[in-house]
């Protein structure tokens, strides 16, 4: 489980690391490059899930990698809309959940464009959903724990399966959930704190 995961996370930023080195400073043609290399690694992904040789959990990173981007880049505007349309946001998120549910139906392997279609509205609510909750609470990135995390978010992300694999494994298996949740929580920390400096000197490389 750990292999797809790393290899997936590895090929997303390699992809967007591509996007921002073509771009050259320029956010519409970022924005341009991204899509036509994310486009064309779903058509890959397309070609290697019917043949069984990848899983859908692709497509769902593939997807959520730019909305979060996107969220990062633009979440003060958005954050702003939303407090003075709360009941908007409100409403459209209470829809997606419902399509969502009337939609999770097991679906004909070979019905791609469906599941690729309900993937990307599963992407898009879930960002929908954070701007509710960031506009509702006023949780802006500034404040105490969310800045922490946000300044760790890309460590948090590389390091999430190990943290949740050294616990229940082969060899070791805490069958305690609450347990399993707290140790899984600490393991985590403590990889972030150790990967971050040999994140920073990979992404000063790419400035």
């Amino acid at each position: 489980m750990l292999n797809w995961y790393f290899t997936e996370i590895i090929v997303l930023y390699i992809l967007f690391a591509v996007s921002i080195k073509a771009a050259r400073d320029s956010h519409k043609v970022l924005a341009i490059y991204n899509f036509i290399l994310t486009t064309g690694m779903a058509g890959i992904l397309c070609i290697m899930y019917l043949f069984g040789g990848v899983g859908l959990h692709w497509f769902i990173s593939l997807y959520a990698f730019p909305f979060g981007v996107l969220f990062g880049v633009t979440g003060d505007k958005i954050l702003k809309l939303v407090s003075s349309k709360k009941r908007i946001f409100l409403v459209g998120i209470l829809f997606l959940i419902v399509f969502l549910c009337i939609n999770y139906a097991k679906i004909w392997r070979y019905h791609i464009l469906l599941k690729l279609t309900r993937i990307l509205i599963l992407c898009l609510s879930s960002v929908i959903f954070c701007v509710v909750i960031c506009g509702i609470f006023r949780m802006y990135q500034s404040r105490g724990i969310l800045s922490w995390i946000g300044k760790r978010s890309a460590e948090m992300i590389l390091t999430q399966q190990i943290a949740l694999h050294v616990f229940r494994n082969n060899i070791i298996y805490v069958k305690n959930d609450i347990m399993w949740v707290l140790g899984s929580l600490v393991m985590q920390v403590g990889l972030m704190m150790v990967v971050r400096p040999l994140y920073n000197q990979v992404r000063l490389k790419f400035k």
